[in-house]
C-alpha cells in the first residue's frame, strides 16, 4: 500500500477555515428569511454532532459537503472522533450569531488528523 503525504502548515490559522456567503448556493440575503443563514449553519452544526455521535468519527470534508463548500484535501484527513461526551463540533462562528452578515467565517474545531485514532475505535 502506498502512503499518501499531504503537506500543510499546522500553524496556518486559516487552515481549517471557510467563507459562508452569497457564493454558497445555501446563503441568503433575502430581508424577509433575517436569521435563516444562522439557523442553516446551527442545523448542520447539530446534525453533524448526532453523526459524530452516533458513528464515532467525522472528516472535516463530510461538513464541507454538508454545507455546500468544497472539500479540500486535508479535510479527507482531518476532522473529529467521539471519545467521550466532550467531543463535539463547533464551527467557531457564534459570537456574532444574529446580525444580519455579508458573510460568515466559520473555524471548525477539528481534533487533528484521525485515520489512525479512527482504528484505536475499534
Amino acid at each position: 500500500m502506498k502512503k499518501i503525504v499531504i503537506e500543510y502548515d499546522e500553524n496556518d490559522p486559516k487552515l481549517y477555515s471557510k467563507t459562508f456567503d452569497k457564493e454558497n448556493l445555501n446563503w441568503t440575503d433575502a430581508e424577509q428569511f433575517t436569521g435563516y443563514n444562522w439557523m442553516f449553519l446551527r442545523h448542520q452544526q447539530n446534525w453533524a454532532n448526532d453523526i459524530l455521535r452516533a458513528r464515532g468519527h467525522l472528516f472535516l470534508n463530510e461538513i464541507y459537503t454538508m454545507l455546500g463548500l468544497p472539500r479540500t484535501e486535508i479535510g479527507a484527513v482531518v476532522g473529529w472522533v467521539y471519545k467521550d461526551p466532550n467531543s463535539y463540533v463547533d464551527f467557531g462562528c457564534w459570537e456574532e450569531e444574529g446580525l444580519a452578515l455579508k458573510s460568515i467565517e466559520l473555524n471548525f474545531n477539528v481534533d487533528g488528523p484521525i485515520v489512525d485514532l479512527i482504528e484505536k475505535l475499534k
